[in-house]
């Protein structure tokens, strides 16, 4: 998938918002699933969220995809409710929040998450600036 490409399927979702998660294979690791994943998230206000994951242990390409999925939305959610204008406290929130929901969805579906997990970051733009976070 090319970046037009890419772009033109965010935008077509008529408000100019929109998300796009996609995975990529790095390096092969004979039979195990693809565990590297990205997501373009595009919002209004010249905001937007790209979130790049690598996953590791047996069910690393789930936990990747879940943050890559859902770390943009809680970014964005932690901008609007927090009152707050620090993107170090709000990239903050969004990682634990995004932590929080990844056990509580791994438990809800009665799938152990013992020895996998994810590295991820996080670029956040709002306009001409870029935040950038990671983790692991």
């Amino acid at each position: 998938l090319d970046c037009q490409t890419a772009i033109t399927r965010l935008t077509s979702l008529g408000d100019g918002s929109g998300q796009l998660a996609l995975e990529r294979r790095g390096v092969p690791q004979g039979k195990l699933p693809n565990q590297d994943v990205y997501s373009v998230t595009l919002a209004s206000n010249m905001r937007a969220v790209y979130v790049v994951c690598d996953g590791y242990g047996p069910l690393g390409h789930l936990v990747a995809f879940r943050i890559a999925q859902n770390l943009p939305k809680l970014v964005l959610e932690a901008a609007a409710s927090s009152g707050s204008t620090s993107p170090e406290l709000i990239l903050t929130k969004a990682f634990q929040d995004a932590g929080v929901e990844l056990v509580q969805f791994f438990e809800m579906q009665g799938v152990p998450l013992e020895g996998s997990g994810t590295t991820a970051a996080v670029a956040l733009r709002n306009g001409d600036l870029v935040h950038v976070a990671w983790l692991g």
